[in-house]
This record gives C-alpha cells, sequence and structure tokens, in this order.
C-alpha cells in the first residue's frame, strides 16, 4: 500500500516538484519486484525488445529530468 501511495503522490505532483520526483519514488521501487516475477517466465525473443523499450523510456525520463532540474535552478 505504501508503495502505491508513494506512486500516486509522486506522479500526481505538480511541476516545480519534478526535479525531487526521482528521490521521492525511491522508496517506491519494490514496485518493481511483482512485475519481475510476472516476467521472469516470458521468453528471451519477447524480453529483449521489452528491456530495450524500457531503457529507452527511462533513459528519456532521466535526461528530461536532469534538463528540467539543470533549468529549474
Amino acid at each position: 500500500v505504501y508503495t502505491f501511495v508513494v506512486a500516486f503522490v509522486v506522479f500526481t505532483t505538480g511541476a516545480n516538484w519534478l526535479s525531487e520526483k526521482p528521490r521521492y519514488f525511491l522508496p517506491a521501487v519494490l514496485l518493481a519486484l511483482p512485475v519481475a516475477r510476472l516476467l521472469a517466465p516470458l521468453r528471451t525473443s519477447v524480453l529483449i525488445p521489452l528491456i530495450i523499450a524500457i531503457t529507452l523510456a527511462t533513459t528519456w525520463m532521466g535526461v528530461y529530468l536532469l534538463v528540467i532540474a539543470r533549468l529549474a535552478s
């Protein structure tokens, strides 16, 4: 329940909190454990494109946060 509440707060706060969202979202990393268990039985031919897509999305978000945090300060 805690991780879902943290995720909700992180994703619904205003834009002025954007530079601090990764720090607040860190305790909610436990959300990835059930997802990992669901993805474990998938075949490699499915996992590789999925991992590439997730990597590209998180890289874009990280760069976006770096740019916003740099411009905000």
